[in-house]
C-alpha cells in the first residue's frame, strides 16, 4: 500500500491498519492531534480518528488496542521519583503519585466506533448510538524507552475478536474513538490496529478413486474379514 498505516499479506489476504499511531491523550488538551481530520474531545480525554475500512467478504475481524504511558526514570522530565511525591507540578493542584511524563494510574480505558452525527454536531461520542469495540483497564504506568526510562514494563497490548461488527465496517469510513480518563499532568499514548481475513471458499473435493468387492474363498479365516475392499485409482 501506499499509506504507511497500511499494510497486505498478498500470500494469506490478510489485511491490517491503524487507526490512531501512538497518539496521546491528555488531560486539559495539552496535546494537540497529529493530523488535522483527528477529532479531540472530553478535555483531551478522548481522541477519534477517521478510519477507512476497505470492503470485501470479511469473515475474522480482530483489533489490537496498546496503551502506554512512558513513565521517566528520574531525573528525566525532572522527576525525583517515578510514581511519588516531589516530582515538578506542571498543572496545579498536583497531589503526588504522579510522574511528569505519562500517568502512573490505572485507569479505565474505551475503545468505540462511531455511528451517530456527534462529530458534526459536536457533542460526546460515547453514547448509546455508537459502539464499544473494546474496554479495558490501563496498567500502572509504562516505561518510557532509553535515555527517558529502562523500558522495562512495555506497552499493554489487547486483542478482540469484533467479528460480529463486519458489516458495519467493510467498504465504510468510520470514526474510532479512543477515551482514558484520568487527572494527572502525564496522560497515555494509543495504537489501534485493525487485522481482517477474507472469506476463502473451500477447495472442491475431487475423487477418482473407485471400489469394487471381491467374495473371500471358504478356505480364508473369516473370522478377520468377511470381504476385502480393494480401490483402484
Amino acid at each position: 500500500s501506499q499509506l504507511s498505516n497500511e499494510h497486505t499479506d498478498v500470500l494469506e489476504g490478510r489485511y491490517s491498519f491503524l487507526a490512531h499511531n501512538d497518539d496521546e491523550l491528555c488531560w486539559g488538551g495539552g496535546c494537540d492531534p497529529t493530523d488535522p481530520t483527528y477529532v479531540q474531545r472530553d478535555g483531551g480525554w478522548q481522541l477519534l480518528v477517521p478510519t477507512d475500512f476497505p470492503a470485501g467478504d470479511w469473515v475474522k475481524i480482530e483489533v489490537d488496542f496498546t496503551m502506554a504511558s512512558k513513565l521517566c526514570t528520574p531525573p528525566a522530565g525532572g522527576n525525583v521519583s517515578k510514581c511519588g511525591p516531589g516530582n515538578p507540578c506542571v498543572s496545579p493542584p498536583c497531589n503526588g503519585g504522579y510522574n511528569t511524563c505519562g500517568d502512573p494510574w490505572d485507569r479505565t480505558a474505551h475503545l468505540f466506533m462511531v455511528l451517530d452525527d456527534c462529530i458534526d454536531q459536536g457533542v460526546q461520542c460515547m453514547n448509546h448510538d455508537n459502539i464499544e469495540l473494546m474496554r479495558s483497564v490501563t496498567p500502572f504506568g509504562t516505561d518510557a524507552r532509553p535515555p527517558d526510562g529502562p523500558g522495562t514494563v512495555p506497552p499493554r497490548k489487547l486483542t478482540m475478536d469484533i467479528t460480529p461488527f463486519a458489516p458495519l465496517l467493510a467498504g465504510q469510513q468510520r470514526f474510532i474513538g479512543a477515551h482514558i480518563g484520568h487527572f494527572t499532568q502525564g496522560g497515555w499514548w494509543v495504537t489501534t490496529q485493525f487485522r481482517k481475513s477474507p472469506h476463502r471458499s473451500r477447495r472442491p473435493t475431487v475423487s477418482n478413486r473407485s471400489s469394487s468387492t471381491v467374495a473371500v474363498p471358504k478356505s480364508r479365516d473369516r473370522s478377520r474379514s468377511a470381504f476385502l475392499r480393494t480401490r483402484c485409482r
